[in-house]
């Protein structure tokens, strides 16, 4: 928790989720008012539409959008590539190369 809000830049969001038992970590409130930071709470709803959602995740009903696969070794072109704002989708890092395609 301390380290996800530590990570937030401006106007960032944490969405959190999973949080509903266990230990209440304390919240910065300060960080989180000067960087004016948003937090989400999410749940997965009832177990029914939990199991349609993996449903649809396991039928690949889902499709990413990915702009490049670039591999490990051209991490600094892709975060060029990603800082010139020129991108559709995410780029998604391969380690193995056998994957950029």
């Amino acid at each position: 928790w301390g380290i996800s809000l530590k990570a937030l830049t401006g106007g960032g969001r944490l969405v959190v989720f999973g949080a509903t038992t266990g230990p209440n970590p304390p919240a910065d409130l300060q960080r989180v008012f000067i960087r004016k930071l948003h937090i989400i709470g999410v749940t997965i709803g009832n177990f029914e539409e939990f199991r349609t959602l993996v449903d649809a995740a396991e039928r690949k009903l889902f499709v990413p959008a990915i702009d490049r696969v670039v591999p490990l070794e051209q991490v600094p072109d892709g975060l060029a590539y990603l800082e010139s704002g020129q991108q559709t989708g995410k780029i998604a890092v391969a380690v193995d190369p056998a994957l950029c395609g």
